[in-house]
């Protein structure tokens, strides 16, 4: 049983509805794991809101940890 649990664009090409299913499905293995989740969707963004966020940003040919 992981402990981790990485999610890489989990709601791509998926519409509104499903995208609160999938937040469903996250919130409850989040109960039990530590969830990771990378994402451009809005939507799920939104539903994320109260979620701790790390945001990477790409400059001058680095990635830096971003804090905003």
């Amino acid at each position: 049983k992981p402990s981790l649990i990485f999610l890489d664009e989990v709601t791509t090409n998926i519409d509104p509805l499903g995208v609160r299913g999938i937040y469903n499905m996250i919130s409850l293995l989040a109960e039990e794991k530590q969830v990771f989740i990378t994402t451009h969707d809005q939507d799920l963004l939104e539903l994320l809101v109260t979620a701790d966020t790390i945001n990477l940003i790409h400059e001058d040919g680095k990635t830096i940890v971003s804090k905003k």
